[in-house]
């Protein structure tokens, strides 16, 4: 799987849902985006107590991250603020997830996970993405970041497929965007707030915010 084609698919979809937003700017950064096959080393660094506790959050969001337990902690290589922790499956490369968090709060900058986690084919609800989608926002990024954001827009179905195949979609997911509130207004058309994006199960693939 092309797992740098999701987050860019992720990125466009993200575009059509906003209205004068350029799907230039909303490009995944190697950052905001860490490939999950990128190469770690082992590290000495250990997370602050919040980053402990969203990843029990996570854990008890998607039971299935439990599984993957070859885990890595490093500084980040663009922003030494940032830390990063690489979960890894001791059975296949293919299935891991990278969550990044703020090295001294410990709050959460950026989570992202592979298709593989979970076997597809299940369908979810519109009424249970959301659901699922605010679950995820309340326990990871807390209720002050949930404040701030408005109501969440949920997109239609996105299929990522092999560009050298283009048969059968190799995943299906779903974005929901919680656009930034300022002064009780939702300002849509830059980009900023809150990104879930799930597969078609429902799983959280990834959060992502900008609302600073």
């Amino acid at each position: 799987m092309k797992r740098n084609g999701k987050h860019i698919a992720i990125a466009l979809t993200i575009a059509m849902m906003l209205p004068g937003t350029s799907g230039t700017a909303l490009a995944a950064s190697p950052e905001i985006h860490p490939s999950l096959s990128a190469t770690v080393t082992k590290s000495e660094e250990k997370l602050p107590e919040r980053a402990t506790q969203i990843v029990a959050a996570l854990e008890k969001l998607e039971p299935a991250l439990k599984a993957l337990t070859k885990r890595t902690i490093v500084k980040s290589e663009i922003d030494e603020k940032l830390l990063k922790l690489y979960l890894r499956s001791p059975e296949s490369n293919d299935m891991g997830a990278t969550v990044v968090f703020d090295s001294k709060t410990g709050e959460l900058f950026m989570y992202s996970a592979s298709f593989p986690i979970w076997k597809q084919g299940e369908i979810a609800t519109d009424e249970v993405i959301l659901q699922r989608a605010e679950k995820a926002v309340l326990e990871l990024l807390g209720a002050d970041k949930r404040k701030q954001i408005g109501s969440p827009i949920l997109s239609n179905a996105v299929e990522e497929v092999d560009s050298e195949v283009l048969t059968d979609p190799l995943a299906i997911y779903r974005i929901v965007y919680y656009p930034k509130l300022l002064n009780g207004l939702e300002i849509l058309g830059n980009g900023t707030g809150i990104y879930v994006a799930t597969d078609y199960a429902g799983h959280i693939l990834e959060v992502s915010s900008t609302t600073d």
